[in-house]
């Protein structure tokens, strides 16, 4: 025969098994955000692409003068800290020849830029098109 006390022990533990449980999962979706990689603002999209196709190549030249264009970025004051230092760690990857760590890094980076809000539009002095059609 089952009695109150007993009733209530079981409903404590599915309490605490959900609360724990509802712990890992938040616990999982919060590293996943701090993990995600910066946005990135219009005018340096590009370099994600030249440094995806760098990597792809495998060529460290390619790799090196996108790292340039970078410092420069850097330097004129047209890149964040936080993009600069996302494209150093993919950079670095390829330095050291981690030619797939690297592309699924350029992959994710890229991948992470959807439907993200950024603080500035795009120049106008870059974007010549327009999107009234």
């Amino acid at each position: 025969m089952t009695t109150s006390r007993d009733s209530r022990e079981g409903t404590s533990l599915y309490w605490k098994g959900g609360l724990i449980l509802i712990a890992v999962c938040l616990s999982y979706w919060i590293l996943i955000w701090w993990q995600r990689p910066p946005v990135v603002e219009f005018d340096n999209l590009k370099y994600i692409q030249l440094l995806r196709t760098a990597v792809s190549s495998e060529r460290s030249d390619l790799v090196a003068k996108v790292g340039q264009a970078i410092d420069q970025r850097m330097e004129e004051g047209q890149m964040s800290e936080s993009e600069r230092a996302h494209f150093a760690r993919i950079i670095a990857m390829a330095d050291a020849k981690q030619w797939d760590a690297a592309n699924r890094a350029c992959f994710q980076f890229e991948e992470a830029q959807l439907n993200r809000r950024r603080a500035l539009p795009p120049s106008t002095d870059t974007h010549d098109h327009e999107h009234s059609h």
